[in-house]
């Protein structure tokens, strides 16, 4: 073997089974006169010497338990066992460098370096080149960058002796690493793990697409849910949207109104139909309208308001058609249907065409309910016909409602004068208008012109003599006015069709019942009754002299009898005793008689034994409920009505104990009273579809009624968006 320097082991002592001793081995020292600093400064250029001496040849790194470094001190032995067990150590090959990328470079710092050559690896290189590291098991410094991307196909891979065989030769270290570190594979290597901690920490390509992704869908959801807010805001207050043309010639048409309009609305419809299903039976009210574009409209109401639906002709088949089609539509099954409340038209109630009797054929135990409402309005319109002198004073009214009130010049000119009125509190109340179809406009129109009798007396006066234009007809509605006979009639009206208008407004309750209604119709027609009583009459006649006088108008007088032509005998009619007894016979007994005997018939006629047998059945007498009363606890003074007994029925949950009388009380209160619901639905028809929006379509229109009429059912934003999505195809995502 060669002689090597003094202070050196030889090439074979490194396979000798007893290695050098400790002493000899680690006591190399640098050359004289060289100080420690300088060692790694002062090197040599080794740019012609790219290769590195060593016995490998091939680019592959031996098993670790072939490996053998350095002999170490014994301080340093423990530390070269962390080095095997440690899998950071260069040693393992690039592929354990991939596994460890995220640990970083393997930079062993509180060990004792060996020397070779005099010269030893310096743990201050870390500081100055960050990519290198150390491997204890071998004592040679690799490139952890080059290493993590280590290329088995050999394309762009650094110099082996950064990756594979490692780098011991200390003397030119410093010129070495300063080469390879400003080599074209490191500087590639270094720029692909600078773009892996980016995309680790800021997450994969795939994470990142997701998360935009996600942010999207968010931002779009919040988008629309304020859209879906202004809507519902908008539809609840009625208040009017621009936009509902979505045609392709539209320059509005991406407002897609109509179709949140219409998953909104079907939601709020879903909702109705749930609790229609929990109830098990249920009734249908349903009633019809000319809307302002001239279609006739239908609206069907379980208490809650299900929608409008266009009726292309009013007939009782075409309108049965569209209410089983509603039906079908919220899969509510028409066998259950026990009860159809609509008006008396004949189209509604006829017994072989009517809509009624068609629903019946189908559904048999639906027995067709007459609207009470409408009942009480037919009796009043009967009254206020049949009943000469009274149906020529709603003649004046409406006369002179019309005289004064559509004219805005002499509305002005009623206004200024009631101001002047020392009476006059602030509030201009004008004149009433009559109508065959609101229930209670005749008494308002009545009271109306009695509180602002001396105000109209005055504006007539005024325009019949100021007016050349309009003042005869002024002049003609004036001495109409100032008739004892006109001012009469009024006060008899006032007091009559109060008691009736008591009866109409709880008829028109939504909470009303059966018993509500057999009450206060007896009540009404006790009070008729004592209304036909010369102490009634006098009171009310001598109230008229009053007003006449203090307006100065002429006293009451009889009217000119007729003669009975001679053909048939000849003479004259019996004349009246005196002008009392004519007001009395041919006006106020008429007016009660005709009102109380229209009252009873037609309500009585109104198919209804049923539930006055359902009243008898749950109602009971006290000796039937005394025992019920005793063992449950109950309150003497209370559970007398229906209602209280289902309400204590219901608290003592006894639905298990008496099925079939909690199945009686459901039916008595599933049973509607009257159709009022759908006049007030009306109203709303006439706030959205006005004469500026009367192209509105009728899904649409359907759709703002749920909106506006069932307020309390509130909407699902989320599912409402959820829905839209799944509706077709959207270039935005929402999901």
């Amino acid at each position: 073997a060669q002689k090597t320097k003094k202070g050196q082991s030889s090439l074979l002592s490194y396979f000798s089974t007893d290695p050098p001793s400790k002493k000899k081995r680690f006591e190399d020292k640098a050359p004289e006169g060289v100080l420690e600093h300088e060692l790694e400064l002062n090197v040599e250029d080794v740019s012609g010497s790219s290769s590195v001496q060593s016995t490998a040849t091939t680019k592959h790194i031996a098993p670790i338990d072939e490996i053998q470094g350095p002999s170490c001190s014994s301080s340093s032995t423990g530390q070269l066992e962390i080095g095997l067990i440690n899998k950071r150590d260069p040693a393992h090959g690039p592929s354990m460098a991939k596994v460890c990328l995220g640990e970083g470079s393997f930079q062993p710092r509180d060990f004792n370096f060996p020397k070779t050559g005099g010269r030893k690896f310096r743990p201050e290189w870390y500081e100055i080149f960050s990519w290198l590291e150390y491997s204890l098991l071998t004592d040679k410094a690799f490139c952890f960058v080059c290493r993590s991307f280590y290329n088995s196909e050999g394309k762009n891979n650094a110099e082996d002796v950064f990756t594979l065989i490692g780098f011991s030769k200390w003397k030119k270290a410093v010129k070495v690493f300063e080469k390879h570190e400003k080599s074209n594979s490191h500087q590639s290597n270094n720029i692909k793990l600078n773009c892996l901690k980016e995309a680790n920490k800021n997450g994969t390509i795939i994470e990142k697409v997701n998360q935009k992704y996600s942010e999207e869908v968010q931002e779009n959801r919040l988008y629309l849910e304020a859209l879906c807010e202004s809507l519902i805001f908008c539809g609840r207050q009625s208040i009017a949207l621009r936009g509902h043309d979505e045609s392709t010639d539209s320059k509005n048409r991406a407002t897609f109104q109509n179709e949140l309009l219409s998953i909104i609305g079907e939601q709020i419809q879903c909702q109705i139909a749930k609790e229609v299903k929990e109830a098990k039976v249920f009734a249908i009210i349903a009633d019809e309208t000319q809307d302002i574009a001239k279609h006739e409209q239908v609206a069907k109401v379980h208490e809650s308001f299900v929608g409008f639906y266009r009726a292309k002709r009013t007939d009782g088949k075409t309108l049965a058609n569209e209410l089983k089609n509603v039906l079908i539509s919220m899969d509510l099954n028409i066998k259950n249907l026990r009860a159809q409340y609509y008006d008396g038209a004949s189209n509604m109630r006829g017994p072989y065409k009517g809509v009624a009797a068609i629903i019946m054929q189908e559904a048999p135990m639906a027995m067709y309910i007459h609207c009470n409402a409408h009942i009480l309005n037919l009796c009043i319109v009967s009254c206020c016909t049949r009943v000469p002198s009274i149906r020529n004073t709603f003649f004046v009214l409406q006369s002179l409602y019309n005289f004064i009130e559509k004219s805005t010049k002499r509305h002005a000119i009623f206004e200024n004068i009631k101001k002047s009125f020392q009476s006059y509190s602030g509030r201009t109340s004008t004149l009433k208008s009559l109508s065959d179809t609101r229930w209670a406009c005749r008494v308002e129109a009545v009271r109306s012109l009695l509180d602002n009798f001396d105000t109209t007396l005055t504006t007539l006066r005024e325009i019949s003599d100021t007016d050349p234009d309009s003042g005869g007809q002024a002049n003609a509605l004036l001495k109409n006015l100032e008739d004892f006979n006109f001012v009469f009639d009024l006060l008899l009206l006032r007091r009559v069709l109060a008691q009736s208008d008591i009866l109409s407004k709880t008829l028109q309750s939504s909470s009303v019942t059966y018993e509500i209604v057999k009450s206060v119709k007896n009540g009404t027609l006790e009070v008729l009754k004592s209304f036909r009583t010369d102490e009634f009459f006098s009171k009310l006649f001598n109230h008229s002299i009053e007003i006449a006088d203090k307006c100065g108008f002429r006293a009451a007088q009889l009217p000119r009898q007729g003669k009975v032509p001679s053909k048939i005998g000849g003479g004259s009619k019996a004349p009246f005793e005196s002008v009392e007894q004519y007001y009395k016979i041919s006006i106020v007994w008429p007016v009660i008689d005709i009102l109380s005997d229209q009252i009873e018939a037609r309500l009585q006629e109104n198919n209804l034994d049923i539930l006055n047998n359902l009243s008898k059945v749950l109602g009971g007498t006290d000796e039937d409920t005394d025992s019920v009363k005793c063992f449950y606890k109950m309150e003497e003074s209370r559970n007398k009505t229906i209602q209280e007994r289902a309400d204590v029925f219901v608290q003592k949950s006894l639905k298990s104990v008496f099925p079939m009388l909690f199945e009686l009380f459901r039916l008595f209160f599933t049973i509607p009273m009257n159709s009022a619901s759908c006049e007030r639905s009306f109203s709303c028809l006439r706030r959205l579809k006005t004469y500026t929006r009367n192209k509105i379509g009728q899904e649409r229109l359907s759709s703002l009624a749920l909106l506006a009429i069932e307020r309390s059912i509130g909407v699902n934003i989320s599912k409402v968006i959820d829905d839209f999505n799944l509706s077709q195809k959207r270039r935005l995502n929402f999901v």
